[in-house]
C-alpha cells in the first residue's frame, strides 16, 4: 500500500502514524468479533485514499497491554 503523503510504500512507523491520525480525525471505526481467537474483539477502519483512488482496510485488536495490527491492505469493501 502506498502512503498518500509520500507516494512510497508505508513504513511500519508510517502505517501506525497514519492509523492514529485517521482515528484522531474521526474516521469511522467499527467493532467486530474475531473468529480467531473466538470472541475477541477487533476494530476496523475503511479509509478512502483520494490520492491513489484506493480504499485502505485497517483492522486492529486491543489487548490488555498493546494494540496489534491484524490487517492493513487495499480493499474493495
Amino acid at each position: 500500500m502506498l502512503d498518500p503523503e509520500t507516494g512510497y510504500p508505508f513504513t511500519l512507523a508510517g502505517a501506525w502514524d497514519f492509523i492514529a491520525t485517521c482515528a484522531e480525525q474521526g474516521h469511522r471505526i467499527e467493532a467486530l468479533s474475531l473468529r480467531k481467537p473466538p470472541g475477541a474483539k477487533a476494530y476496523v477502519m475503511k479509509i478512502w485514499l483520494e490520492a491513489n483512488r484506493r480504499r485502505l482496510y485497517v483492522k486492529v485488536e486491543l489487548l490488555s497491554d498493546r494494540i496489534i495490527g491484524r490487517s492493513f491492505h487495499e480493499s474493495d469493501y
